[in-house]
């Protein structure tokens, strides 16, 4: 039997406190750019149905017990300080929630509308404890599934923006790039947890 640790072995920034300041500012005025301009939205689609599909490779390579176990992981980029201790279930948990909050702001905006969602990155970490893995990546799946399939194949009406906590005002077109992102980050996130579990 497999004891996960229920707290990390350091101490680590609250929910929400973000990245570090040099990092957002390249990913806001460098990154971001450069990914809107090389991603069209379907473009943004593939990206974000390859990551889904290397993610479900991933989850569905792990034991249950390794599949619930948080891991302590260096930080990403692109990755707060409090997401370091997740497990595998936790970082599905999470792509589900963010994925589908993001779809709503995409679909708003590309209609013209000032979405009446607001992000807040503290309320959108996974709790956890869910014990049947099959179940947990069904969820991933059938929900990430849905989502591409509903990707906007266009861009259309980008006029209205919605503010992003890290980034800042930002419209359709580019939600949707970062949301391919928001999937590769925690793919690799995924790769280093497995690693840490010494099973890659």
């Amino acid at each position: 039997m497999i004891r996960a640790q229920t707290e990390p072995p350091v101490r680590l920034a609250p929910p929400g406190k973000g990245l570090p300041l040099i990092e957002r500012l390249l990913a806001k005025y460098i990154l971001l750019p450069k990914m809107t301009r090389k991603l069209d939205a379907n473009g943004a689609k593939i990206f974000f149905e390859k990551e889904t599909q290397k993610i479900l490779t991933l989850a569905e390579s792990v034991s249950p017990e390794h599949f619930q176990k948080p891991i302590l992981i260096d930080r990403l980029g692109g990755l707060e300080d409090s997401s370091r201790f997740w497990s595998v279930e936790m970082t599905l948990e999470h792509l589900v929630i963010v994925a589908n909050a993001m779809d709503i702001l995409i679909r708003d905006l590309l209609a013209g509308r000032h979405p009446s969602l607001q992000v807040d990155i503290a309320k959108v970490k996974p709790h956890g404890g869910a014990n049947d893995k099959a179940a947990v990546i069904a969820t991933f799946r059938t929900q990430m599934m849905d989502l591409i399939n509903k990707h906007p194949s266009i861009v259309g009406d980008s006029s209205v923006m919605h503010p992003h906590p890290w980034f800042g005002a930002i419209d359709a077109h580019t939600w949707m790039v970062v949301r391919a992102l928001h999937q590769r980050i925690h793919r690799k996130q995924i790769e280093n947890i497995i690693r840490g579990l010494n099973l890659l």
